[in-house]
């Protein structure tokens, strides 16, 4: 990474991130699952090089997190986003250490509490 000027983070699939796995949850604990994606903000935020991601499709759950934490957000004409916790009734709280300060109150409220599907 010392001769790195820079970090492209982008999906080899069309999809960039579809959230957590579900099947997942059922046989690890939640709380692993969320130390493991906070791990992932905290090392993209600690990076010294630009971070970009690149956003092709949709982004759910998680994936917002990763975008948050990156410098620079590129995304195409499909690229959708959507805090799907809330339609489990839960809040993006591990997420919300990245996001929070890139969305205005309002918005972040909104998106939070609707699952706030849009597009970019």
């Amino acid at each position: 990474m010392a001769d790195a000027i820079g970090v492209l983070l982008r999906s080899s699939q069309r999809v960039f991130s579809s959230g957590p796995d579900l099947t997942e949850a059922s046989t690890v604990p939640m709380d692993v699952s969320a130390r493991a994606i906070l791990a992932v903000m905290r090392r993209i935020l600690s990076l010294p090089v630009p971070v970009v991601a690149k956003v092709e499709g949709p982004t759910r759950a998680g994936g917002i997190g990763i975008v948050a934490a990156c410098d620079i957000v590129v995304a195409d004409e499909a690229a959708t986003y959507a805090f799907t916790e809330a339609r489990l009734g839960l809040a993006p709280a591990v997420i919300s250490t990245t996001v929070l300060p890139v969305l205005t109150r309002r918005a972040a409220a909104l998106s939070f509490l609707t699952a706030g599907s849009s597009s970019h």
